[in-house]
């Protein structure tokens, strides 16, 4: 659940009574589970997901990669920038790797992706809300993921082609059911074209990490320019239902299936909040006492693929054209093989208070030196963002939580740094 407290208004002026209090919630969820107190239920729209849709198309419409546009060996993908088709004049064309835009990239809803970011078609459509709203138990077909046309005209079955990727049944959303399915489809541009299944996978199993997948691309009509593949899902579609998450995808010549090698140190989640307690606050609550809300150390999570050594990692704080740089507190990672979990001192370091006199925005990023496979997912940045809210949690929403009992309450707890008036509250 998302919440914020939410101190709209000219916080520099001086209230005449401190304010301390609790939030008595009754939320009215869908799907109660028998006789508990406290329910977990999934989400019926995903707002982030309709705002991402917003964004993409509130640019000037400018000429997409499409079209005319044949892509060659090697395919990469592993979701850690955007790579949807978008009108934002800051993501480069060349990005751009697909056709369509159901799925959505994020950094929440898998549990120790293999790189920063993956792919969730789910049962909403591309604006985040539900393919069907007049039927709560409808299914069928649901989102797809199709890539842009590649030439695979320079090889044949010897050249051992193959489409890898790794996928995970629901993560920290809701996972599918038997009968829910993920298929993979090749489309062969041989006459008039055609889509052809060429692997499918139930949902029923309970699975908890990421599992890898070898399809081989060897079949002449396939073999041509103009293939492309893609991702489809048969999902329950009256809700945000039935993740599959979709990881480091690869299209390449040469692969050895049993054999694949990464050469790759990647972050796996963005960095968390540098305050304490909360995730945000009013950018003058912070300034009474800026020491004291700072946390002592940064974490980050990465993880090494392979047998990559030799890399270390830093991060900087950055306001405007200020930049605060700690790359000569860097560390080696090559001794780390899997997930890890790095924290590093940030030696007394605290936000500084006089940059502004409202609010702030410092943006924070963590970073390997560039020595890998793939530089797009060495790094990650995220807004430390003062404002005018209090708030505990990341912002984003994966699951929907509530209380059952008749008269129950929920209590939020904020205690505030000085005083200051509450004009809102603000709720996923």
């Amino acid at each position: 659940m998302s919440d914020r407290f939410d101190s709209i208004g000219d916080t520099r002026h001086t209230m005449t009574k401190t304010i301390r209090f609790s939030f008595f919630l009754a939320l009215a969820l869908f799907q109660f589970a028998a006789y508990a107190q406290e329910i977990e239920s999934t989400l019926l729209f995903d707002i982030e997901k309709s705002q991402q849709f917003e964004k993409e198309r509130s640019f000037p419409e400018r000429a997409k990669r499409g079209g005319e546009t044949i892509l060659s060996l090697p395919f990469f993908d592993d979701f850690s920038r955007y790579s949807l088709p978008t009108d934002n004049p800051d993501i480069p064309t060349e990005w751009q790797m697909w056709t369509d835009d159901y799925a959505r990239i994020n950094n929440t809803f898998a549990a120790s992706p293999m790189t920063l970011g993956v792919a969730t078609l789910d049962g909403l459509d591309e604006t985040g809300y539900p393919y069907d709203f007049t039927d709560q138990y409808a299914e069928g077909p649901a989102d797809t993921l199709s890539s842009l046309p590649i030439d695979l005209s320079l090889f044949d079955a010897s050249d051992n082609v193959y489409l890898v990727f790794f996928y995970q049944r629901g993560g920290f959303g809701n996972s599918p059911d038997e009968g829910d399915s993920l298929f993979v489809d090749f489309y062969s541009p041989f006459g008039a074209g055609q889509w052809v299944q060429q692997w499918s996978l139930d949902g029923g199993d309970i699975e908890t990490g990421f599992t890898k997948v070898a399809i081989p691309v060897n079949q002449p009509e396939f073999l041509l320019e103009g293939f492309r593949f893609r991702f489809r899902n048969e999902a329950t579609i009256s809700g945000n239902y039935d993740h599959w998450h979709i990881d480091y995808v690869v299209l390449d010549q040469s692969i050895d299936p049993d054999n694949f090698v990464f050469d790759e140190v990647s972050m796996q989640y963005p960095v968390g909040s540098m305050i304490n307690v909360y995730s945000a606050m009013p950018w003058t609550h912070y300034q009474s006492n800026p020491e004291s809300f700072m946390k002592d150390d940064i974490t980050y999570r990465y993880n090494n693929l392979g047998p990559t050594e030799n890399i270390t990692s830093g991060w900087r704080f950055q306001y405007e054209d200020m930049t605060w740089d700690f790359q000569d507190q860097v560390f080696d990672v090559s001794d780390n093989m899997g997930e890890t979990t790095q924290t590093a001192s940030l030696g007394g370091y605290f936000f500084d208070p006089e940059v502004t006199d409202t609010c702030a925005t410092f943006e924070v990023t963590v970073f390997h030196k560039p020595t890998d496979a793939h530089l797009q997912n060495d790094s990650t940045t995220v807004k430390q963002v003062f404002a005018n809210y209090y708030a505990y949690d990341d912002g984003s929403a994966e699951r929907a939580y509530g209380v059952q009992a008749a008269g129950a309450n929920v209590a939020v707890k904020y205690q505030l740094a000085i005083e200051d008036t509450l004009y809102g509250l603000l709720v996923h």
